[in-house]
């Protein structure tokens, strides 16, 4: 960016004024300026590591000026902030919109999209990167350069534009969105599997492990529990205790019963500890009861 900047003399310097990160330590705090990424408070950004002091060679001290030459995109308000509160907190002196006109867009105006317009001439077009509101206001200024509405394509993720023969037209959808990567695993965690981390980091889990006897379907071991997540180690006793006597209630329903699947009674035991549980705390941790035939 430096060097397009040079060669349309935006920007004037030569290459000796230049430094390597490792090279700034050696410099005039007060002669070096820092051109870098982060404006959106992006968490792994440049200016981010700085401002959480993480930055391996770059440390903001007291009296340093920051200048954040753009304005936040929808979204990504909270970012900005904490980034430039966090500056604040090491002493800097933060310059940004809108207390200070210091962005110019990077996008172009009306203006400019009709110049390109008249010099490219094409057939179809194909806006992106915009909101619906963004596309209802080009399609008025196609309409207004001659374009017939059915010639501006309002495309979505996955949606197919074929150009074939001189014409372009939408034709079905593809897969497409955010892939999850998980260790070695490429898109392959299921729903379910982000539904069950989401309530274990939300809630807890609760596990009951109950052994019954093969012949007779009474209790002969537990109900013992295991529980992560839940409560403080100052109410797990007392809690666990009480559905202790809940669960061998509910087990004792299915005693010298016909009964041969232990799914039902796993999921009998599931329901009445769960009722239990959030009765007395309205919180719905995952239950999980392991039966174990003995």
């Amino acid at each position: 960016s430096c060097r397009i900047a040079e060669e349309w003399v935006y920007l004037h310097g030569s290459d000796s004024a230049r430094l390597r990160p490792e090279e700034m330590a050696q410099a005039d705090p007060r002669e070096v300026v820092i051109v870098t990424t982060g404006s959106q408070g992006e968490p792994l950004s440049a200016l981010s590591k700085m401002a959480m002091e993480e930055h391996k060679q770059v440390k903001i001290t007291e009296g340093d000026t920051v200048i954040i030459s753009a304005t936040p995109i929808p979204g990504n308000e909270d970012l900005v902030l904490r980034t430039i509160n966090r500056l604040f907190q090491q002493g800097a002196e933060v310059i940004y919109e809108p207390y200070a006109k210091v962005h110019v867009s990077g996008h172009g105006n009306q203006e400019d999209i009709k110049l390109m317009l008249n010099l490219l001439r094409p057939t179809y077009l194909v806006p992106v990167h915009g909101e619906q509101r963004h596309f209802s206001k080009f399609v008025k200024l196609a309409e207004s350069m001659g374009y017939p509405a059915d010639h501006v394509f309002r495309m979505s993720p996955g949606d197919v534009l074929e150009v074939a023969d001189g014409k372009a037209s939408l034709n079905g959808k593809v897969s497409a969105g955010n892939v999850m990567v998980d260790g070695l695993g490429v898109g392959d965690v299921a729903d379910v599997v982000l539904r069950d981390r989401r309530h274990l980091s939300q809630d807890g889990i609760v596990i009951a492990v109950i052994g019954i006897d093969k012949a007779t379907r009474q209790v002969v071991s537990g109900p013992d529990f295991l529980s992560r997540g839940f409560v403080g180690e100052e109410l797990v006793g007392e809690l666990l205790d009480g559905a202790r006597d809940v669960v061998l209630a509910k087990l004792e329903q299915f005693a010298d019963t016909d009964v041969e699947e232990f799914d039902e009674i796993q999921a009998a035991s599931r329901k009445a500890l769960a009722k239990f549980i959030y009765d007395r705390t309205h919180r719905r941790p995952m239950i999980v009861p392991i039966v174990m035939e003995m």
